[in-house]
């Protein structure tokens, strides 16, 4: 029975027939990426290649359908691979499932899946506009630039670097990528006579505020967080009781409210799952006296009379460390006057005039009336 694929797509550009002859194996069997039908072609009568036929995806795959068929055909092809140590791996012909790139040798194939990646996923280029380029205006606009609303589209031209590309979807350079996948990352299983077997989901995070005292925040201090959790009492991991497990907070010196302090998996135990982790979440307690503005000031406000706006006052602020300052203000006070860096830098001094009698005698208007 004679066998029987898909051609690649029609056509091969003579710029592009010249990249693969330099980057790829260098003979003729290019060739094999010609379509026998009719071809598709371009402005300059010449036929494309059809990246996504390269790849065995269809025109609206998507981005993972696109790198999820690159991951199984680059398992296979990656040059590097030592053959006695890949015995799953038989050729495609082998196992009756030709491909389109069946009737070319394989370092052919590794050359083409890694162009088409490189436009299609935009992987080594970083530009999702190759693909949109490539759907609509093919393979000779994506390769001579087009003329766009926006400005010219220079031309993509391949780095012929197959390792990068490879790099960039495993991680790796190591051929034997499928294998490292399970050993360096292993999927957190559970197993045991209750459950059985399963993959081990992670619960959702525990959020808890910690209120600081206006002091606290001006000093920094120490928090211990005491939290009640769910853990396992037994070698087996089966059985849990609910116990006490303290957690450290170190808070610097103006520390922010909306810090958060992450403890990752910290949460409760149990067999089928992976414990969650734990956020305190810093936010201000009110003060009696003063108030916090911004992220570095203090404010403290002091009530006046209208007589004592007028005339000048004197008072006396303990600070937050329990010293004393004298304050003697002569200026004439307008209401919010606003005097700073008393006593230390970041310390501001609000005032707010107020006057409890709500008449006048005529004979205290006049001395007012006087005022200039």
């Amino acid at each position: 029975m004679e066998d029987k694929f898909f051609p690649l797509c029609g056509t091969l550009t003579s710029k592009r027939r010249r990249q693969i002859e330099e980057k790829g194996s260098g003979n003729s069997e290019a060739d094999g990426f010609l379509c026998a039908g009719s071809p598709v072609t371009t402005a300059m009568n010449l036929s494309e290649l059809d990246y996504y036929t390269i790849l065995n995806v269809n025109r609206s795959a998507t981005k993972g359908e696109i790198y999820l068929a690159y991951r199984k055909l680059a398992i296979r092809l990656n040059p590097y691979r030592d053959p006695k140590h890949c015995k799953e791996f038989v050729p495609l012909a082998e196992e009756n499932q030709l491909t389109h790139m069946s009737p070319l040798d394989l370092t052919k194939q590794w050359a083409y899946i890694n162009m088409a990646l490189d436009v299609l996923g935009a992987y080594s280029s970083g530009n999702d506009l190759y693909r949109s380029i490539y759907d609509r205006y093919g393979e000779a606009g994506l390769m001579q630039g087009i003329l766009l609303p926006n400005g010219y589209f220079p031309p993509y031209n391949y780095h012929g670097d197959h390792m990068k590309v490879y790099h960039e979807v495993f991680g790796t350079y190591s051929p034997y990528a499928n294998i490292m996948d399970p050993i360096t990352n292993p999927p957190p299983l559970y197993t045991n006579k209750n459950n059985g077997i399963g993959v081990r989901t992670k619960e959702p995070p525990v959020e808890k505020t910690v209120a600081l005292s206006l002091e606290d925040v001006y000093f920094g201090c120490v928090k211990l967080m005491h939290v009640w959790r769910q853990e396992f009492i037994d070698k087996e991991e089966l059985t849990t009781e609910k116990r006490k497990k303290t957690l450290t907070l170190n808070m610097p010196p103006g520390i922010t409210a909306g810090t958060r302090f992450s403890f990752k998996e910290e949460g409760d135990r149990f067999p089928t799952k992976i414990p969650s982790d734990i956020i305190f979440i810093v936010e201000d307690k009110p003060h009696d006296v003063f108030k916090r503005r911004n992220l570095y000031n203090i404010v403290y406000t002091h009530h006046i009379t209208l007589c004592q706006a007028l005339t000048g006052f004197r008072f006396i602020i303990e600070t937050l460390d329990k010293r004393k300052i004298k304050v003697s203000i002569s200026d004439v006070v307008t209401p919010d006057y606003i005097m700073s860096g008393i006593g230390q830098k970041n310390f501001i001094l609000k005032t707010y005039a107020y006057y409890e009698k709500t008449y006048l005698r005529s004979s205290s208007r006049g001395p007012l009336r006087r005022i200039q």
